[in-house]
C-alpha cells in the first residue's frame, strides 16, 4: 500500500460587513487519515455552505446547514454551531482525490 500526501488549501471570504474566517490556510494528512477544517463567522441568521474546488475546476457543493447540528454526506461530515458561530468540515478518511481548495461561505437565511 502506498501512502499519498493530501494538501488542502483553505480560502477566506467576506460578505459585506460580515466575515468568514477559516482558521488554517493549509492542512495536510496522509491518505486514509481524518482531517478537520474549521470556519467561523460573524452576523446572525445565516446558513453555512462548504464547497471544494479541485485544481483547475469549478467549486463543487459539499454540504449546507442552516441550524445547529451535523450532516454526513459521502466521506464528509459537516457540523454547525450557531451559538459559537462556527462550523467544521471533517473528512472521515482522506483520499488523494480530496486534494482541493475548500471554501466556507455564508448565505443569509431570512426567518
Amino acid at each position: 500500500m502506498s501512502l499519498g500526501a493530501l494538501l488542502l488549501v483553505l480560502a477566506p471570504g467576506a460578505l459585506a460587513q460580515y466575515t468568514v474566517t477559516q482558521d488554517q490556510s493549509q492542512a495536510a494528512a496522509h491518505e486514509g487519515e481524518p482531517i478537520q477544517l474549521n470556519c467561523s463567522y460573524t452576523g446572525t441568521e445565516y446558513s453555512v455552505h462548504w464547497y471544494r474546488q479541485p485544481q483547475g475546476d469549478q467549486p463543487r457543493f459539499v454540504a449546507l446547514l442552516s441550524s445547529s447540528g451535523r450532516e454526513t454526506r459521502e466521506n464528509f461530515t459537516m457540523s454547525l454551531d450557531t451559538k459559537t458561530k462556527s462550523s467544521f468540515l471533517y473528512l472521515n478518511s482522506s483520499r488523494l482525490e480530496d486534494s482541493a481548495v475548500y471554501l466556507c461561505a455564508l448565505e443569509h437565511s431570512a426567518r
